[in-house]
């Protein structure tokens, strides 16, 4: 039998800044260990292609990214964000950006800024 649990999430930048908060979200887990996992910051080059800042990962339930820079804005999605494609991130992680799936989440920014993404990971 399924339990339904109720997720919250609080995520911060380096500073300890709280950015944003999830609650409500459902989620039907037998059985299941269910943990947040944390990556090192992805820098976005200046008007690079497309940078991949969190790689596949099977188990992933969401992923919450956000631009840790102080001033330039990013834009993340798949292998086909650009200066117009894509969610944007705006500057000091305010807000950060879900993900559902487990592909590879790409970045870009014209004027290059570091981006940071936790993962909800469940096995």
């Amino acid at each position: 039998m399924f339990r339904r649990i109720r997720l919250l999430l609080v995520m911060g930048v380096k500073t300890g800044l709280i950015v944003g908060l999830l609650s409500g979200s459902a989620y039907a887990i037998a059985s299941h260990t269910c943990s947040l996992v944390t990556h090192a910051d992805a820098t976005l080059s200046a008007s690079a292609s497309p940078t991949p800042v969190l790689g596949a990962n099977a188990a992933r339930v969401k992923a919450y990214c956000q631009n840790t820079g102080g001033t330039n804005s990013a834009r993340l999605g798949d292998v086909n964000v650009g200066g117009s494609r894509g969610v944007t991130a705006l500057a000091n992680g305010v807000p950060f950006v879900t993900f559902d799936g487990n592909g590879i989440i790409y970045g870009y920014s014209a004027a290059g800024t570091p981006v940071s993404c936790t993962e909800l990971v469940c096995q």
